[in-house]
Protein backbone atom coordinates (compact mmCIF):
# COMPACT_ATOMS: atom_id res chain seq x y z
CA UNK A 1 0.00 0.00 0.00
CA UNK A 2 1.27 3.71 -0.38
CA UNK A 3 2.46 5.04 3.34
CA UNK A 4 1.88 8.70 2.00
CA UNK A 5 -1.26 10.23 4.26
CA UNK A 6 -1.55 13.17 1.22
CA UNK A 7 -0.65 13.79 -2.28
CA UNK A 8 1.74 16.52 -1.11
CA UNK A 9 3.97 13.98 1.20
CA UNK A 10 7.08 12.16 -0.53
CA UNK A 11 8.89 9.53 1.70
CA UNK A 12 12.17 9.91 2.07
CA UNK A 13 12.95 6.70 3.86
CA UNK A 14 11.19 3.95 5.70
CA UNK A 15 12.39 1.44 8.79
CA UNK A 16 10.75 -1.36 10.03
CA UNK A 17 10.42 -1.35 13.83
CA UNK A 18 10.15 -4.87 15.03
CA UNK A 19 10.43 -3.86 18.38
CA UNK A 20 6.52 -2.64 18.00
CA UNK A 21 5.69 -4.29 15.10
CA UNK A 22 5.36 -0.69 12.60
CA UNK A 23 6.44 0.65 9.64
CA UNK A 24 8.39 4.38 10.42
CA UNK A 25 8.17 6.49 7.58
CA UNK A 26 10.05 9.41 7.23
CA UNK A 27 8.70 11.93 4.66
CA UNK A 28 8.86 15.92 3.80
CA UNK A 29 6.12 18.31 2.13
CA UNK A 30 5.26 20.66 0.45
CA UNK A 31 3.71 22.95 2.96
CA UNK A 32 7.38 23.61 4.30
CA UNK A 33 8.84 23.54 0.65
CA UNK A 34 10.46 19.58 1.46
CA UNK A 35 12.47 20.89 3.69
CA UNK A 36 11.53 19.45 6.91
CA UNK A 37 11.63 15.55 8.01
CA UNK A 38 8.10 14.32 9.65
CA UNK A 39 8.06 11.21 11.11
CA UNK A 40 5.47 8.60 11.53
CA UNK A 41 4.42 5.11 12.83
CA UNK A 42 2.39 3.26 11.54
CA UNK A 43 1.31 -0.14 13.22
CA UNK A 44 1.60 -3.56 10.50
CA UNK A 45 -2.10 -3.84 10.83
CA UNK A 46 -3.10 -0.55 9.31
CA UNK A 47 -0.64 -0.58 6.55
CA UNK A 48 -1.94 -4.73 5.29
CA UNK A 49 -5.02 -2.85 5.51
CA UNK A 50 -3.85 0.65 3.63
CA UNK A 51 -4.81 2.80 6.27
CA UNK A 52 -2.18 4.92 6.83
CA UNK A 53 -3.59 7.68 8.02
CA UNK A 54 -4.59 5.90 11.27
CA UNK A 55 -0.90 5.99 12.53
CA UNK A 56 0.69 8.82 14.01
CA UNK A 57 3.31 11.23 14.30
CA UNK A 58 6.52 11.36 16.48
CA UNK A 59 8.97 14.01 17.05
CA UNK A 60 6.54 16.31 16.07
CA UNK A 61 7.88 18.54 18.62
CA UNK A 62 11.03 18.49 16.93
CA UNK A 63 12.70 20.80 14.45
CA UNK A 64 14.37 18.14 11.71
CA UNK A 65 14.99 20.77 9.05
CA UNK A 66 18.23 20.39 6.88
CA UNK A 67 20.54 19.46 7.71
CA UNK A 68 18.79 18.23 10.78
CA UNK A 69 18.09 14.23 10.62
CA UNK A 70 16.52 11.04 12.65
CA UNK A 71 18.89 7.44 12.71
CA UNK A 72 17.09 4.12 13.99
CA UNK A 73 19.34 2.62 15.59
CA UNK A 74 17.99 -1.44 15.50
CA UNK A 75 20.65 -2.04 17.83
CA UNK A 76 20.69 -0.16 20.71
CA UNK A 77 16.55 0.17 20.39
CA UNK A 78 17.46 3.78 19.79
CA UNK A 79 16.46 6.82 17.89
CA UNK A 80 19.21 9.79 17.40
CA UNK A 81 17.66 13.09 16.34
CA UNK A 82 19.71 16.46 15.70
CA UNK A 83 18.19 19.86 15.31
CA UNK A 84 20.44 21.99 13.04
CA UNK A 85 18.98 25.26 14.86
CA UNK A 86 19.55 24.87 18.03
CA UNK A 87 23.02 22.41 17.11
CA UNK A 88 20.64 19.62 19.94
CA UNK A 89 21.31 16.19 19.93
CA UNK A 90 18.40 14.08 21.63
CA UNK A 91 18.21 9.99 22.12
CA UNK A 92 15.07 8.26 22.11
CA UNK A 93 13.60 4.75 22.93
CA UNK A 94 12.80 2.97 19.78
CA UNK A 95 10.11 0.58 21.12
CA UNK A 96 7.95 3.45 22.70
CA UNK A 97 9.02 6.80 21.34
CA UNK A 98 9.86 8.60 24.92
CA UNK A 99 12.61 10.94 25.27
CA UNK A 100 15.36 9.41 27.67
CA UNK A 101 18.41 11.92 27.31
CA UNK A 102 19.96 14.96 25.47
CA UNK A 103 23.43 14.75 24.13
CA UNK A 104 25.28 17.92 26.36
CA UNK A 105 28.93 16.67 25.45
CA UNK A 106 29.69 20.70 23.87
CA UNK A 107 31.73 20.62 20.30
CA UNK A 108 30.08 18.11 18.63
CA UNK A 109 31.32 17.35 15.07
CA UNK A 110 29.63 13.92 14.44
CA UNK A 111 27.96 11.04 16.50
CA UNK A 112 28.32 7.61 15.20
CA UNK A 113 26.26 4.52 16.59
CA UNK A 114 27.86 1.37 17.67
CA UNK A 115 26.43 -1.79 19.98
CA UNK A 116 25.81 0.01 23.21
CA UNK A 117 28.36 3.10 22.51
CA UNK A 118 27.78 6.63 21.25
CA UNK A 119 30.92 7.79 19.50
CA UNK A 120 31.50 11.90 19.38
CA UNK A 121 33.91 13.25 17.39
CA UNK A 122 35.21 16.71 18.13
CA UNK A 123 35.78 19.48 15.70
CA UNK A 124 40.09 18.49 14.95
CA UNK A 125 42.88 20.46 15.57
CA UNK A 126 46.78 20.90 13.24
CA UNK A 127 47.49 18.23 16.08
CA UNK A 128 45.00 16.34 17.23
CA UNK A 129 41.52 15.17 17.60
CA UNK A 130 39.33 14.72 20.54
CA UNK A 131 36.51 11.52 21.03
CA UNK A 132 34.29 11.00 23.30
CA UNK A 133 32.12 8.25 24.32
CA UNK A 134 29.27 7.86 26.26
CA UNK A 135 26.46 5.14 27.34
CA UNK A 136 24.30 4.61 24.57
CA UNK A 137 21.40 3.63 27.06
CA UNK A 138 21.54 6.48 29.69
CA UNK A 139 24.24 9.18 28.14
CA UNK A 140 26.40 8.54 30.60
CA UNK A 141 30.30 9.55 29.73
CA UNK A 142 32.59 6.94 29.28
CA UNK A 143 35.71 8.29 28.36
CA UNK A 144 37.38 11.18 26.79
CA UNK A 145 40.47 10.51 24.40
CA UNK A 146 42.99 12.43 22.64
CA UNK A 147 44.48 11.21 19.39
CA UNK A 148 47.38 12.89 18.03
CA UNK A 149 47.84 13.36 14.03
CA UNK A 150 50.03 14.42 11.41
CA UNK A 151 49.91 17.92 10.19
CA UNK A 152 47.91 18.11 6.55
CA UNK A 153 46.97 14.83 6.35
CA UNK A 154 42.99 14.44 6.21
CA UNK A 155 41.19 11.46 8.64
CA UNK A 156 40.16 9.05 6.50
CA UNK A 157 38.70 6.81 8.88
CA UNK A 158 37.02 6.96 12.65
CA UNK A 159 34.81 4.40 13.50
CA UNK A 160 33.86 2.66 16.74
CA UNK A 161 33.41 -1.49 17.54
CA UNK A 162 32.31 -2.60 20.90
CA UNK A 163 35.87 -1.53 23.15
CA UNK A 164 37.80 -1.02 19.74
CA UNK A 165 38.59 2.32 18.47
CA UNK A 166 40.47 2.62 14.33
CA UNK A 167 41.52 5.41 13.58
CA UNK A 168 43.56 6.46 10.59
CA UNK A 169 45.12 9.43 8.50
CA UNK A 170 45.89 9.97 4.86
CA UNK A 171 49.53 7.69 4.12
CA UNK A 172 49.96 6.21 7.46
CA UNK A 173 49.18 3.31 9.71
CA UNK A 174 45.52 2.21 11.05
CA UNK A 175 45.67 2.44 14.44
CA UNK A 176 43.56 0.05 16.86
CA UNK A 177 42.69 1.37 20.61
CA UNK A 178 41.52 -0.61 22.95
CA UNK A 179 39.42 2.19 25.35
CA UNK A 180 39.42 -0.72 28.22
CA UNK A 181 43.41 -1.29 28.46
CA UNK A 182 44.69 1.62 26.56
CA UNK A 183 46.63 -0.91 24.42
CA UNK A 184 47.74 0.28 21.07
CA UNK A 185 48.24 -1.53 18.10
CA UNK A 186 48.83 -0.73 14.79
CA UNK A 187 48.66 -1.90 11.21
CA UNK A 188 50.99 -0.95 8.85
CA UNK A 189 49.74 1.24 5.95
CA UNK A 190 51.49 -1.10 3.41
CA UNK A 191 48.79 -3.87 4.50
CA UNK A 192 45.90 -1.98 5.26
CA UNK A 193 44.69 0.38 2.41
CA UNK A 194 41.75 2.76 3.81
CA UNK A 195 38.70 0.78 2.14
CA UNK A 196 36.12 1.98 -0.40
CA UNK A 197 33.19 0.37 2.30
CA UNK A 198 33.56 -1.73 5.33
CA UNK A 199 31.04 -4.05 7.35
CA UNK A 200 31.45 -4.75 10.89
CA UNK A 201 30.78 -8.66 11.52
CA UNK A 202 29.35 -8.21 15.36
CA UNK A 203 29.06 -11.81 15.56
CA UNK A 204 32.47 -12.73 14.33
CA UNK A 205 34.34 -9.45 15.66
CA UNK A 206 35.80 -8.70 12.69
CA UNK A 207 35.54 -6.25 9.79
CA UNK A 208 34.74 -6.32 6.29
CA UNK A 209 36.97 -3.92 4.15
CA UNK A 210 36.10 -3.68 0.28
CA UNK A 211 39.06 -2.25 -2.25
CA UNK A 212 39.53 -1.66 -5.62
CA UNK A 213 40.17 -5.12 -6.33
CA UNK A 214 39.71 -8.02 -2.89
CA UNK A 215 37.80 -8.18 -0.06
CA UNK A 216 39.25 -8.85 3.33
CA UNK A 217 38.44 -9.67 6.63
CA UNK A 218 40.13 -8.22 10.18
CA UNK A 219 40.29 -9.04 13.20
CA UNK A 220 40.77 -6.17 15.93
CA UNK A 221 44.46 -6.94 16.34
CA UNK A 222 45.04 -5.61 13.18
CA UNK A 223 45.46 -9.05 11.01
CA UNK A 224 43.83 -10.21 8.49
CA UNK A 225 42.08 -13.30 8.77
CA UNK A 226 40.83 -14.19 5.23
CA UNK A 227 41.41 -12.94 1.72
CA UNK A 228 39.18 -12.53 -1.34
CA UNK A 229 40.52 -12.24 -4.78
CA UNK A 230 37.61 -13.99 -6.83
CA UNK A 231 36.68 -11.08 -9.24
CA UNK A 232 33.37 -12.59 -9.40
CA UNK A 233 32.70 -10.97 -5.65
CA UNK A 234 32.46 -7.37 -7.21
Amino acid sequence: CFLNTNPDEIVRSMFYNKYNQSIITVSVSRIDNFSALRCRSTPLTYVRKAQPALGFEIFERESLSYPGFVEFDDVNQKVLTYCAESKHYKVWDLKNYYFLYDITVPDISEVKISPGVLLITHPRTPSHVQLTLIDASDGKLLLNVTFLLKRNRRIELIEQFNQKLLIKQEGENLTIFDTRTREIDEVPKTEFMTPQAFIFLFENEQILTFGRSEISAWNFRGQRVRRFDDPQCF
